[in-house]
């Protein structure tokens, strides 16, 4: 398999293309403002979309935005991505003051639905809970309805609904999927695996879940808890692994469980289950992400609300099974080859809405999943995200809605 950080290099990078074509040789011309390496959804999507756009002929440019929290820097907050990826997408020179573009993309927090300029202006964006005080900046819903400058990118059909239900126009809203690259995640051949796990120190028997994400209400790590509480008791092999995002949101499994005390504590894991619980906190880079993703035996996603929850894709890709909660952003990439759904209630209020995954399904799911350990995921799993779901045909769904593919 390729490394990770095997890229081939592109005569479609900005400062080669403006010397490889003759003058009066026109090209697409593409502004993308948001965050670069950051260890954050928006900016790794962002980065993803960047790589794919460096390979094609594009006059690409970049601005810069700035992060949602004054604390968030590439220094500490790194994306991980490989080295001389970072160096490309770092290169894409910023515009020149009233440069003309033909499509301005924006992918930052808040949402920004301002038009700055007189170029096309499509605005990345998602919803979890739905539209709440705050998300939106520089333009009202009303205003954004009225304008033909301005649409809509988010990437599943549970945030197109969100947006809808705040009054967003359907007809101003497109669903345009995230992906993975491939060449970072993939499954790892058995006895790689086998090595992937003892550096984690996992033993031959333990059977480990892993979830992936910041320790919001709305991952519902609080459910995957009180599963890990329900099962341990009769499988003490099962191990779980929490990568959480306390560097950049300071939020950590502790909080979780002092919540969960209050709440009356039920589903508590004991101290002696707290043991077996991996807490990873630092970054990661995209290979020991992969090597994470090889060494567990399921990914577990109980989540409530989700714009549209990418790591369960990439766990996929790399062959693991995944379990997710039904109804949600997830049903526009799962299938029945990849794993299975926790069964859930849609609930609505006060123009937000989200679900409620059932906590007994959550642990028939793990059960099933521990019981036929194969049944889903591995090579074929792998290969069906590779082919649907890979960054090279989403970046060209994006510029083909952008009229510049």
């Amino acid at each position: 398999m390729p490394s990770a950080g095997s890229r081939e290099q592109s005569p479609s990078q900005p400062a080669a293309l403006d010397a490889a074509y003759s003058p009066n040789q026109r090209f697409p011309s593409l502004c993308v403002e948001g965050w670069r390496d950051l260890n954050h959804s928006y900016s790794l999507v962002n980065q993803w979309q960047l790589s794919e756009f460096l390979k094609l002929p594009l006059r690409l440019r970049h601005r810069d935005l700035p992060p949602f929290s004054p604390n968030w820097n590439r220094h500490v907050h790194a994306s991980g991505l490989p080295p001389e990826v970072v160096e490309q997408l770092m290169a894409i020179p910023e515009p020149e003051a009233d440069e003309p573009f033909d499509a301005v993309y924006r992918i930052a927090f808040p949402i920004d639905l301002s038009v700055g300029s007189d170029s096309r202006l499509f605005v990345f964006a998602t919803s979890e809970y739905g539209v709440s005080d705050g998300m939106l900046v520089g333009k009202s819903v009303e205003a954004f309805n009225a304008s033909d400058a301005v649409s809509l990118i988010t990437p599943s059909s549970w945030s197109r609904l969100g947006f809808a239900q705040a009054g967003f126009l359907p007809e101003k809203i497109s669903v345009i999927p995230h992906a993975v690259d491939p060449q970072c995640f993939y499954r790892v051949e058995s006895d790689l695996r086998e090595f992937y796990r003892q550096l984690f120190g996992f033993g031959p028997d333990d059977f480990v879940l892993l979830s992936i994400g910041a320790l919001t209400t709305n991952k519902g790590i609080d459910l995957l808890l009180s599963a890990f509480e329900a099962l341990k008791r009769k499988a003490p092999s099962l191990k779980l692994v929490i990568k959480d995002q306390s560097l950049l949101y300071k939020r950590s499994l502790s909080d979780v469980l002092r919540e969960m005390l209050l709440r009356g504590g039920q589903g508590l894991p004991s101290e002696e289950m707290l043991g077996d619980i991996v807490i990873i906190s630092e970054n990661l880079d995209i290979e020991a992400l992969r090597s994470l993703y090889n060494s567990c035996d399921a990914y577990v996603s109980p989540y409530r609300a989700e714009g549209f929850n990418l790591p369960p894709l990439e766990a996929a890709a790399c062959g693991l099974p995944i379990l997710v909660t039904a109804g949600g952003s997830t049903d526009d990439y799962f299938s029945a080859e990849l794993g299975l759904q926790i069964d859930s209630q849609y609930h609505q209020w006060e123009g937000l809405h989200a679900l409620d995954p059932s906590l007994d399904s959550l642990i028939a799911g793990i059960e099933q999943l521990m019981a036929s350990a194969g049944a889903w995921g591995g090579e074929d799993g792998s290969r069906l995200v590779h082919q649907r779901f890979n960054w090279e045909v989403i970046a060209q769904r994006l510029l083909a809605r952008m009229a510049l593919g």
